[in-house]
């Protein structure tokens, strides 16, 4: 199990945000979201960072190796609660994969439920480059 501290760095140098905007008939504007954080490495690596997770009271879903061309195991960390808290964990520092300040952008979205709005939905085309 590691610190908060240390849970903070691993977030900011190891988790990967991904936004998946896509075409969806049910929905309202005709596009619906998935978000989530994700972290790949080692297997005893990502259980030690659930285990510190779950001490912040944050879920998540680990799995194993699905194919040949993933060799390391996946830590997901999805849901608004989740993702929210997760929000809340990580101060305003810069971070490896540069996307901390897209991450904190679209769960403010959501948060307000601006996504199920067309400017909101914009906005986030914008993060996606989509537009």
């Amino acid at each position: 199990m590691y610190s908060k501290h240390m849970l903070i760095g691993i977030l900011l140098s190891c988790a990967r945000f991904k936004l998946v905007i896509f075409h969806n008939e049910k929905a309202k504007l005709g596009y619906s979201i998935k978000y989530s954080l994700e972290i790949r490495g080692e297997k005893e690596f990502l259980k030690g960072i659930e285990r510190s997770l779950s001490m912040q009271g944050i879920t998540t879903l680990f799995k194993e190796t699905e194919s040949s061309t993933r060799s390391k195991p996946l830590l997901k960390i999805t849901g608004k609660d989740n993702l929210l808290k997760v929000k809340n964990l990580i101060p305003d520092l810069p971070d490896r994969n540069n996307n901390l300040k897209d991450f904190k952008q679209t769960m403010h979205i959501i948060n307000k439920n601006r996504h199920k709005t067309l400017e909101g939905l914009e906005v986030l085309m914008k993060i996606k480059g989509v537009l």
